[in-house]
């Protein structure tokens, strides 16, 4: 009786692991479908020297309309993805940007990008890029039990050979080459916002990783401008150290801080806190193409 119990013991743990570990997999493919990711590693592959990589996180695929810089005679490509951190841009960087091989790399840049833990932004790359040992090790290093599971179920989607979940949706549209268009244009965000409330948090590996990504470029002769997309004013107006991030980000290169130039910007051109809508986004992207070739950023 005592060896049937025990055996029986035994079956029940190796179920709950081996359910676990398999409801995670499929927890991982369709959990993380939220930014379209999986559908831009697709077109990732069709790409070859454009003009402009972009690398963000939601702001930099709902900011930058590949379709308006195509219209000025710019080839470009979104590598942006949910929630990603600097340390995630430099993942994604140091991945691609050989292969990709772009004349120009735009990493969007904001005060969250430096104090984000990446949680979030580890999930969905390993929900949707192929693993490598960098973004292997990084998920190991944040400590999280969220991210240990998703990298269990990550290891055993490629072993099985799981396609990441692509994505459609009825609240968002998703442009190949890649851009995110919210279908419901109108603002929708109830949050209240008290100026000067807040500091930032910078986390240290995302500093690192800014610093890596500076000298990836300069290494390969790759152009990098640090552009920081618009968010509504009240938003943007919270941090006291604004003047001291700009600076942070101006000591490493060519940077735009977009929130001062476009501070006119009302909740007409957003669809929440955060976003641009298309109205918007056609204002800052004229916008940022003018600028730079009036500055002699980019000659095409």
């Amino acid at each position: 009786m005592r060896l049937y119990l025990l055996k029986t013991l035994k079956f029940g743990l190796f179920a709950l692991v081996f359910l676990s570990i398999f409801g995670s997999v499929i927890w991982i493919n369709i959990g993380f479908t939220h930014g379209f990711l999986a559908n831009r590693m697709l077109d990732l592959k069709e790409i070859e020297h454009p003009d402009i990589l972009f690398v963000g996180s939601s702001r930099c695929y709902r900011g930058f309309d590949t379709r308006i810089f195509a219209k000025n005679g710019i080839e470009s490509f979104n590598l942006g993805s949910s929630a990603q951190s600097l340390e995630q841009s430099y993942l994604l960087l140091n991945k691609y940007v050989d292969e990709v091989k772009p004349k120009t790399v735009v990493l969007e840049v904001a005060a969250r990008s430096l104090e984000a833990d990446g949680i979030e932004s580890t999930l969905d790359l390993l929900a949707n890029v192929p693993l490598d040992t960098e973004l292997c090790s990084s998920a190991l290093a944040s400590k999280n039990p969220q991210t240990y599971l998703a990298l269990m179920a990550a290891i055993v989607r490629e072993l099985l050979r799981i396609s990441p979940t692509f994505r459609s949706s009825s609240r968002d549209k998703y442009i190949p080459y890649c851009f995110v268009e919210r279908v419901n244009q109108s603002y929708q965000d109830n949050k209240t916002f008290v100026a000067n409330s807040a500091s930032t948090n910078i986390r240290e590996k995302n500093l690192e990783s800014l610093d890596k990504i500076v000298e990836m470029m300069a290494d390969r002769d790759i152009k990098l401008l640090l552009i920081q997309v618009p968010v509504i004013p009240q938003r943007y107006k919270t941090k006291a150290d604004s003047d001291a991030i700009d600076e942070l980000f101006s000591k490493r290169g060519y940077y735009i801080n977009f929130n001062k130039k476009l501070s006119f910007l009302t909740t007409d051109y957003f669809f929440d806190s955060s976003h641009l809508n298309n109205r918007g986004v056609l204002v800052f992207d004229e916008l940022l193409i003018s600028t730079l070739r009036k500055d002699g950023v980019f000659d095409f």
